[in-house]
């Protein structure tokens, strides 16, 4: 597999609660990262070596895109919403992950001579499944 075959998808609800998944267009890379908190325990067998037990999980996307039409620079003000998304193979959304998350920051960089490019980071709320 190469980083082409994985895509971030967005749920686009309509009017007869069917929906459609489209994917995040012009993406040059996409990253998902899942982890948890690490607890500290004590434990009068091991002594002085401190223990942990898994905590609290939380998940974040951060996708990179290009900047090809005017109109995406309004972009930037999706932040803060919500949206359903999935992280999953090219045309095979059953086999991904997907999750509730809030578009946390849109950033877009135009620098003079080099193509606009942008970046989505969310913020996942509850479970990833």
């Amino acid at each position: 597999m190469t980083g082409n075959d994985i895509l971030v998808y967005i749920w686009f609800p309509d009017e007869q609660e069917q929906g459609l998944w489209l994917p995040i267009g012009c993406t040059k890379s996409n990253d998902i990262q899942y982890d948890c908190d690490m607890d500290e325990v004590s434990s009068p067998s091991t002594g002085k070596a401190k223990e942990y037990i898994d905590g609290r999980t939380a998940w974040s996307i951060t996708t990179n895109y290009l900047v090809l039409a005017d109109a995406q620079v309004r972009d930037i003000l999706m932040v803060s919403q919500k949206f359903k998304l999935a992280f999953c193979p090219r045309n095979a959304q059953s086999t991904g992950v997907k999750g509730d998350a809030y578009m946390k920051v849109c950033k877009i960089t135009a620098t003079r001579g080099n193509l606009i490019q942008g970046t989505f980071q969310f913020q996942g709320t509850g479970p990833l499944t």
